[in-house]
């Protein structure tokens, strides 16, 4: 969780949301981590079990290109919404339209795409 995700987490804890957060490293228990009250995963997989929303605030590297893709969807809830606040490319689009037409989750939220705009 760094900056972005902690402005979030503040703004999510005002709806009583149980916050929690996967980043490759732990953030230091700081005394504004409890204040919101955020949950560290240690792995991706736990995270994306467990929540209703998941909002992706990564940088794009080659890491983190196709962070979401078939496998990572196939974790989620059905009832769960993807939410890319990144780059385009951190999701697999594809994996992405075909889990949307299948229901394997409900609903996503893309600030961006790749390419941008989408073409017809």
């Amino acid at each position: 969780m760094g900056s972005i995700g902690y402005g979030i987490a503040q703004r999510a804890k005002a709806f009583r949301m149980r916050i929690l957060y996967h980043n490759k490293n732990r953030r230091a228990v700081e005394e504004e981590e409890l204040a919101v009250g955020a949950e560290y995963c240690s792995n991706m997989a736990e995270l994306l079990q467990q929540s209703d929303f998941v909002m992706v605030a990564v940088t794009l590297t080659p890491e983190t290109h196709n962070l979401i893709g078939r496998k990572q969807l196939q974790l989620m809830k059905p009832t769960a919404t993807l939410i890319n606040i990144s780059r385009g490319q951190v999701i697999d689009q594809d994996a992405l339209v075909d889990a949307l037409k299948r229901g394997i989750i409900k609903a996503a939220a893309l600030d961006v795409t790749y390419p941008e705009p989408l073409p017809r």
